[in-house]
């Protein structure tokens, strides 16, 4: 057999490449880098120590993300397959693992898509004559309650560890080591004056309700926003990845001009040195936190998004003979540390304006999720000159970050249906952008709640179980299928006969042991240190916990049922479900 039929898809059906090795780098690095970068990273950045949060992060960086990202990488260019069919042939023992990364990233996409119609609407709402947060004399105002700037009363001052969604049950401070953003949308309490800006968010977006009880009508104009918003992330990849190769070129590059417009502006801001001040002062005695170390580790695992099968897929679509991986592996991880650092400068700057302006401590504006890019940022660019302008630019940044992101979610899930499904399906509906319909709409379906008025307990309990507990497990059941099942030394060997090169010890070392045993630290770090999940001063009721740990069996339960199946077709003994020694591309077809 020809090496190259191993790369059909179907019969006479020659798999799809990236048309530029570019195309592929920059897609995977518009996918690792997103909203979170600009949201989240520059806050656990300074909480962490400052520039001494840099020791961990760069280890965890180095011998977690980078050598998960390199492994998935391999499969997916080895066996020019999506997840499900990849773990399929690799190791059958445990190809419910694919499955699960796929079920992972569908229902990620599906609850995220809300984030993508937040960003719409604010996109939309900028083009009007007058910023509509910038005043208290507007119909969803309540003027008595209302502050037109950030303000802190008499009462007192707003700090990270005042938050409710820091605090336990018994009142103590802890610490989220997952870094979803949950209830961190909610930045003010009783002690601070809501703005304008804030006022915008909760009741002219949200609408919101009194709790997850009360979910309250749809918002029109939010379900208007996460139709066009699929649309357009349809669009961007029916026509398969010559197409999307081409989107990448403005989803990922065009983020990085806008950032840099941004940072030339607010560095130009009074008191934009004393935010760059307070973000890399270094904090050395926190290095001595055990927590700060979790945190970088748990960081790493979702930075550059591994665990949810995006990443196999990507690398599926190179050329099989394409061999520089490793280094497209190096330029992605170092990518999405420079950006997460270039992101912090330019939020710091600005918030150390706002400090400035509002005659605030920095500590009360610094505070993380999407409550800075939703309520804090708008409220700097409306005091910009041309604020409109700005504005523009700031979500129009904001919508390509969360794009890439969305379109290569919904890229795998589709991809991965058209290769289960599409053999058995009539010659007219196996082709791609035939089954994307189906799978757009039941991303709709799934995120439809989140645009009710109570949708927002919703988006944060979707967003607490979905990747908190499953990611963890599926990256280490990764590793045990292709290092510990398969054996890293037959896949090495795949490897060198496809791509012409071995691993070196480095990666083989932390497949092995490092890698494994960090992510394991996060996920019993995660699941010991799990408290009830806040909006505010809203406590979510606790049979919320119960559909949470429906989310998470939704995402594992097929790795056993893929294991009962496997012994029970074969119908042999466990040994010998085994893959053979790696031989040539013949021998890993016929797994």
């Amino acid at each position: 057999m020809d090496h190259s039929d191993s790369s059909k898809p179907n019969p006479g059906q020659q798999r799809e490449t990236w048309s530029r090795p570019s195309q592929f780098v920059l897609a995977s690095i518009g996918y690792a880098v997103g909203m979170r970068n600009l949201s989240v990273f520059p806050y656990i950045f300074y909480q962490n120590g400052g520039v001494a949060y840099l020791i961990p992060h760069f280890i965890a960086m180095f011998l977690l993300a980078l050598p998960m990202l390199y492994l998935e990488f391999s499969i997916g260019q080895l066996t020019q397959r999506g997840p499900v069919q990849a773990f399929t042939k690799l190791c059958p023992l445990l190809k419910g693992v694919g499955v699960g990364t796929v079920v992972v990233s569908f229902l990620l996409m599906s609850y995220s898509n809300t984030l993508m119609s937040w960003i719409l609407f604010y996109l939309f709402s900028s083009f009007s004559p007058t910023l509509p947060w910038q005043s208290c004399n507007n119909a969803w105002n309540i003027p008595e309650t209302c502050s037109v700037a950030y303000t802190v009363n008499d009462t007192g001052k707003q700090s990270a560890s005042s938050l409710p969604f820091l605090s336990s049950d018994s009142g103590d401070t802890t610490w989220d080591p997952v870094g979803n953003w949950t209830a961190e949308f909610g930045f003010v309490n009783g002690s601070l004056t809501p703005s304008a800006s804030q006022q915008f968010f909760k009741t002219r977006l949200l609408q919101i309700t009194e709790g997850i009880d009360e979910m309250g009508s749809v918002c029109w104009e939010l379900l208007g926003c996460l139709v066009f918003a699929l649309i357009i992330e349809y669009i961007c990849i029916f026509k398969g990845v010559k197409l999307t190769g081409k989107v990448v070129y403005v989803t990922t590059l065009l983020p990085y001009a806008i950032l840099f417009l941004l940072l030339v502006l607010t560095l130009r801001l009074e008191g934009a040195a004393d935010g760059l001040y307070h973000f890399f002062t270094p904090v050395w005695h926190k290095l001595t936190h055990a927590h700060v170390w979790v945190s970088a580790f748990t960081q790493s695992v979702y930075t550059v998004g591994v665990g949810m099968g995006v990443m196999v897929s990507m690398a599926s679509y190179n050329n099989q003979n394409y061999n520089n991986i490793c280094r497209d592996s190096f330029i992605v991880t170092m990518a999405t540390c420079a950006t997460s650092l270039f992101c912090g400068v330019v939020v710091f700057s600005a918030l150390g304006h706002l400090a400035h302006k509002s005659n605030v401590d920095i500590a009360d504006v610094a505070l993380p999720g999407p409550g800075l890019v939703f309520v804090v940022y708008p409220e700097i660019l409306a005091a910009m000159p041309v604020p409109q302008l700005w504005a523009v630019l700031f979500f129009l940044m904001l919508f390509c970050l969360e794009l890439g992101r969305q379109f290569s979610h919904l890229e795998l899930v589709g991809s991965c249906v058209v290769e289960s499904l599409g053999p058995k399906l009539p010659p007219g509906w196996r082709s791609k952008d035939s089954l994307l319909m189906p799978v757009c709409v039941a991303s709709f379906l799934v995120g439809l709640p989140c645009v009710f008025q109570g949708g927002l307990y919703v988006f944060l309990l979707m967003d607490q179980y979905t990747t908190s507990s499953p990611v963890p497990i599926l990256v280490v059941l990764e590793i045990a299928a292709i290092c510990w099942i398969l054996g890293l030394w037959r896949f090495s060997d795949m490897l060198s006969k496809t791509l012409g090169k071995t691993p070196n010890i480095y990666f083989r070392v932390c497949w092995l042991v490092i890698t494994p045993l960090m992510v394991l630290v996060v996920l019993v770090v995660g699941l010991a240190w799990h408290f009830p999940l806040y909006y505010e001063t809203y406590k979510f009721p606790y049979w919320t916990r119960g559909v949470g740990l429906l989310l998470i069996a939704v995402s594992i339960v097929h790795v056993p049922i893929g294991l009962a199946h496997e012994l029970m077709s074969t119908q042999r003994p466990l040994q010998e479900s085994l893959p053979p020694p790696a031989g040539d591309r013949v021998e890993m077809e016929e797994v």
